[in-house]
């Protein structure tokens, strides 16, 4: 047993009383809003009795999420057909693919060691199937409690989302993984225009989704072009491992955000932290034999995307900078950036029942997910040329330490809005008024905005002690 292990704990269920307060409009499940008095046990969704079942996600989904492969197709994009596409030279093009009738996998997914895989890029490479979007869902969940709502800064983006004098609203989602994010803000905003991007077919039911949503396959790499200036709200959610040059990625995003328009950048920080205080934990080598197995997975898994062309590290760094550094397209005094630390199991505490609740159930969920994330990066890992033997070990180690120590995981985040015509500043908002009764009345306590970009680089500063490690070895030569 490492040092980051602990004694281990007995599971059992936990009650959602007044927390669920915590959950704000528009946090919005297949349609139904969480009230103070919701059981984890018997929300419309289910989800929250998976909280130690992982693959039980899947029995009790609601219709728009069907149990099976995705019974969505693609065709050509809803952007402009006047610009062609191209998804070989690395220009922008309009979306490859948006969904019609019929299913299509077998040109759109490839499978590797058991599970299935985009194909239109090895960029990015974590799996696409049933397994994976089990995973999303809970940490698409887990992100929500903690932000407490589907976005941060919820009344600035209420305020760009309403509606004047028939005005039409558009929201991309970059990287929408399983749609929940864009049919949620779909069931929440039912005037505006929903557009969710992915590299892979999204397991929707077209039948049964909102009409405004919709769903497209394309390569961000490519470019967005054909988005210029057409989107009031941008989400951009854990993308960074399949971005190649995250830098100039920023930029086409920000292009796509009509004056005023906000985006928001949400990414991984695959630094792994034990304790609170959060201290970093070194990967398990050699050089460090009570280091993380966790960690080391984390550690190889980007070397392995970096070799295959992700600029991942990249975003570490940009993200932490914020936008502040885009100010020819956003308005610097709009830009913020702020740290989203959340536990892998049940170990964090607080005094306040509520909060602890809070703590407790977003814990669950990370503690799945995760599980699952660092089994999914197996097969790259293998072709990276790591034994299956010693993948198995890190496994282990791995396992022992989300099951019974205290990890945790830390969410980046970065946002702005455009500048106003002529590289004015972003355009006044008309605040919409919002009962106290209507706001959370529990905190999620480890969320922390920075509101300048001194601020946030004093904090990566105070985050690096101890990171100055020796690297573990490569693989071994075959």
């Amino acid at each position: 047993m490492s040092q980051f292990s602990a004694p281990k704990k007995t599971k059992g269920n936990v009650m959602c009383t007044s927390f669920a307060r915590s959950l704000p409009d528009p946090w919005v499940l297949a349609g139904s809003k969480l009230t103070a008095t919701t059981s984890i046990t018997s929300t419309p969704l289910g989800l929250w009795t998976f909280l130690d079942e992982p693959r039980a996600i899947f029995s009790s989904l609601p219709p728009h999420f069907p149990r099976n492969k995705a019974a969505t197709s693609y065709a050509g994009s809803m952007a402009d057909p006047k610009v062609a596409y191209t998804d070989d030279d690395g220009k922008s093009g309009i979306s490859a693919l948006s969904e019609q009738s019929s299913v299509v996998d077998e040109r759109l997914l490839r499978t590797v060691e058991g599970r299935k895989f985009n194909t239109l890029t090895e960029t990015y490479f974590l799996p696409a199937d049933e397994d994976e979007w089990s995973r999303l869902n809970k940490q698409h969940m887990a992100i929500g409690l903690g932000l407490q709502g589907l976005f941060p800064n919820g009344d600035i983006v209420r305020a760009i989302l309403q509606t004047k004098d028939g005005e039409g609203k558009s929201i991309l989602d970059l990287g929408c993984g399983t749609g929940v994010w864009s049919l949620e803000m779909a069931k929440a905003y039912p005037r505006a225009r929903v557009v969710g991007i992915d590299l892979a077919p999204v397991p929707i039911d077209p039948e049964t989704k909102p009409p405004n949503c919709t769903f497209e396959i394309d390569n961000i790499n490519n470019g967005l072009t054909h988005f210029d200036k057409q989107f009031d709200v941008i989400n951009a959610r854990l993308i960074g491992f399949g971005l190649q040059n995250f830098r100039k990625s920023m930029v086409d995003v920000a292009r796509c955000l009509k004056p005023g328009g906000i985006v928001i950048w949400l990414d991984g920080d695959y630094d792994l932290y034990w304790g609170y205080p959060p201290k970093y934990m070194p990967p398990y080598s050699e050089a460090y034999p009570e280091g993380s197995g966790l960690q080391r997975i984390f550690y190889e898994t980007r070397r392995a995307a970096t070799a295959k062309g992700s600029d991942i590290f990249g975003m570490s760094l940009a993200l932490d900078e914020g936008l502040w550094q885009q100010s020819d397209i956003l308005d610097p005094a709009t830009c913020q950036t702020a740290s989203l630390l959340l536990p892998m199991g049940e170990w964090m505490k607080s005094d306040d029942i509520n909060e602890a609740q809070l703590l407790g159930f977003v814990g669950k969920l990370m503690r799945q997910d995760i599980m699952a994330a660092h089994k999914g990066a197996q097969p790259v890992l293998l072709k990276a040329g790591w034994p299956q033997t010693v993948l198995d070990e890190w496994s282990s180690k791995a396992d022992d330490e989300i099951t019974n120590g205290k990890v945790s995981i830390r969410m980046r985040l970065a946002w702005g809005r455009r500048r106003g015509d002529s590289g004015q500043p972003a355009p006044a908002l008309e605040p919409i008024p919002v009962d106290d009764s209507e706001r959370p009345q529990v905190k999620y306590p480890h969320y922390e905005i920075y509101q300048t970009k001194e601020q946030s680089l004093a904090a990566v500063e105070k985050r690096k002690a101890g990171k100055n490690i020796t690297p573990p070895p490569f693989p071994p030569s075959p």
